[in-house]
């Protein structure tokens, strides 16, 4: 891909997972430019530190307060800020498992129409049987392919070029009958001529 390469540099103790996030920031996706809105739901993001800790802390609740104390008296010793009339900065703070909550519904709520595929395959959320049911690695990597549209058919390609869903049409469906059909999961699997010898392999 455009921004991974061979020399892409990974934090210290870093992973190709790492590489792959900074490859997402790098194409600037509309789930990276959400994060934060999404840690922002998190009650705590925006309350002070003290509380923030609190809540997070809730059996060291004394050390939290004595160490916001001390800052305080740190900062009026320094005349660096009017504490009476200062307004606490938001902590940024937040709780993994709420996060990972929020993050889950937000998933769910993503594939709603471009996805239409994976929600007719994809019922409810948890490990899949064939997973484990189809023993060949190609059989189950071509599989989860499919189901998630990570394939080169022009119902997702088209989706990169910004084509209304119409638009992505077969082309070979398109030169040899003259059709105009969009050229989906489905049509791949039941429909398409040009798959039909594989077709009857498969059922055969």
């Amino acid at each position: 891909s455009s921004g991974i390469n061979a020399e892409w540099p990974l934090r210290p103790g870093g992973t190709l997972v790492y590489a792959a996030l900074q490859e997402q920031k790098l194409c600037n996706l509309p789930w990276y430019k959400n994060i934060e809105s999404i840690l922002k739901t998190d009650t705590i993001y925006h309350s002070n530190h003290v509380h923030a800790y609190q809540v997070m802390n809730p059996n060291d609740i004394e050390f939290g307060i004595l160490s916001h104390k001390s800052k305080q008296i740190e900062l009026t010793n320094l005349n660096l800020v009017n504490l009476g009339s200062a307004k606490p900065l938001p902590s940024k703070m937040f709780r993994v498992n709420n996060i990972l909550q929020i993050l889950s519904t937000h998933f769910r709520s993503c594939w709603s129409y471009e996805k239409a595929n994976y929600n007719t395959v994809k019922k409810s959320f948890g490990r899949e049987f064939y997973l484990a049911d189809t023993r060949n690695p190609k059989h189950r990597f071509q599989m989860t392919r499919l189901r998630i549209s990570a394939h080169d058919l022009e119902i997702e390609t088209g989706r990169y070029l910004n084509k209304l869903r119409d638009e992505r049409t077969c082309k070979w469906c398109q030169n040899f009958k003259n059709v105009d059909i969009t050229e989906s999961e489905e049509h791949f699997l039941y429909d398409c001529d040009s798959y039909l010898e594989n077709r009857r392999g498969l059922i055969e």
